[in-house]
């Protein structure tokens, strides 16, 4: 597809043809811990961690407890400007993507309509 969107709006639509009835729950990536970012990023825990307490620029976790989670967007975001060399554009596109389809989700239980 020639776009993260088409893709994933493709696949859901042939999930729902194979298998009427079928509702998304949760698409991913949206939500990550330390262990996720710091694999993805290709640095350890313990690297990913002091990132994340000693840098006020790291993004605010959409969770605190244990785990403590983030919305990858925003992490991916925060990681360009650290290290443009470590993240493909089209990361940022699926997981901007995954966390819309996440927000409307929440949005449609809730009894609110999104705008797309």
């Amino acid at each position: 597809a020639p776009s993260a969107k088409q893709a994933i709006q493709s696949a859901i639509k042939e999930v729902k043809k194979a298998l009427p009835g079928a509702q998304l729950i949760e698409a991913s990536p949206d939500y990550v811990g330390l262990t996720d970012m710091a694999e993805a990023l290709g640095i350890s825990r313990q690297a990913m961690r002091k990132h994340m307490l000693d840098d006020p620029r790291f993004p605010t976790a959409m969770h605190q407890g244990n785990p403590s989670l983030w919305h990858w967007v925003d992490v991916l975001m925060w990681a360009k400007a650290k290290w443009s060399d470590r993240i493909a554009p089209d990361w940022i596109e699926v997981a901007k993507v995954t966390r819309h389809l996440n927000l409307q989700q929440a949005a449609k239980k809730a009894g609110f309509k999104l705008s797309a």
